[in-house]
């Protein structure tokens, strides 16, 4: 199976995630994959969400 290949994310939307996991918790990507549906993530998290989508987030880590 082919692995797709995202855009590689902006040192903003990088922020935007660090700072969407700390303020929801262990349950940040479910969060996130909600507000998405209801275009409430704001901009910078918006996006990534039309450049890379749901299936990207449930595999996403933060680099170490």
């Amino acid at each position: 199976m082919k692995v797709p290949r995202y855009p590689d994310i902006t040192p903003d939307q990088m922020t935007a995630l660090h700072k969407y996991a700390a303020k929801h918790g262990r349950k940040w990507k479910d969060e996130l994959g909600l507000a998405w549906l209801t275009g409430s993530a704001g901009w910078e998290l918006h996006s990534l969400r039309n450049s890379h989508g749901p299936s990207w987030l449930a595999q996403f880590k933060f680099p170490e």
